[in-house]
């Protein structure tokens, strides 16, 4: 059985368990799946940093190595160490939920390094 009949067939089960709070029941679903058109990596690092919501561009890097940042639309800059390869194209638009690593460092210099949690390209 697909994951999206089994999601269906749990849906279903649990709106009529909860007489009306399907749409609550829906949404939790959608989350774990990523919701659409996300792709989830990974869970939150307890020694991380906070989580930040990211809209912008991937930009490529040839020094050191393949390399690549992301260009946020509000200016800022990132290190992200989980890039998929998908992911690896120049001028990329992409949303992105990632979470800022505090607990190493880097010498590329181009902005704090971020672990992506959850990825999607954006419309």
């Amino acid at each position: 059985m697909s994951v999206r009949a089994l999601s269906s067939l749990a849906l279903g089960n649990l709106r009529a368990f909860c007489c009306g709070t399907g749409a609550l029941v829906a949404l939790a679903v959608l989350s774990c799946r990523g919701g659409p058109g996300w792709t989830t990596l990974q869970r939150p690092i307890p020694t991380g940093g906070e989580q930040v919501a990211f809209t912008g561009t991937v930009h490529y890097l040839g020094f050191g190595g393949e390399f690549y940042e992301l260009l946020a639309d509000n200016g800022a800059h990132y290190s992200p160490t989980n890039l998929p390869p998908e992911f690896r194209r120049e001028a990329l638009r992409i949303e992105a939920t990632m979470q800022l690593r505090q607990d190493f460092e880097t010498l590329r210099g181009t902005g704090p390094l971020v672990t992506i949690l959850r990825i999607r390209p954006s419309k």
